[in-house]
C-alpha cells in the first residue's frame, strides 16, 4: 500500500492507494483508533496508476495551497467534492516530481 499524509496542527489529509482489501482493512483500523476524531471520507474509487508509487507513505506538511485554518473552522470539509479532494493529492504528487 502507498499514499501520502498531509498534516498541520488542525487537519490531517491522508491518501491511501493499493488493493481494495488492504485499503478497507486500513480504513477500518483508522475508524476504530480513538486517536482519530471527525474522520471524513472525502473520496474513494479506483485509478489506473498510483500517485505515490515510490513511497510507502509520503509525509509532508500542508502547504499554503491547502485550505486555511479559517476555512477548516468554517466547515470547508463539508462541501469538498471528490474531485477537489483528489486534486489536492494530484497537485502534491506533481510537486514531488514523480511524473517528470
Amino acid at each position: 500500500m502507498t499514499g501520502a499524509l498531509l498534516c498541520r496542527h488542525d487537519i490531517y489529509c491522508q491518501f491511501l492507494e493499493g488493493p481494495e482489501k488492504e485499503l478497507n482493512m486500513t480504513y477500518s483500523k483508522i475508524l476504530l483508533d480513538d486517536r482519530h476524531v471527525d474522520i471524513q471520507l472525502l473520496s474513494s474509487g479506483s485509478a489506473r496508476r498510483r500517485l505515490f508509487a515510490n513511497w510507502a507513505m509520503r509525509d509532508d506538511p500542508i502547504k499554503s495551497w491547502m485550505w486555511t485554518r479559517e476555512e477548516v473552522d468554517n466547515g470547508i470539509l463539508e462541501s469538498v467534492t471528490q474531485s477537489d479532494a483528489l486534486e489536492i493529492f494530484v497537485k502534491h504528487s506533481k510537486k514531488i516530481d514523480q511524473f517528470l
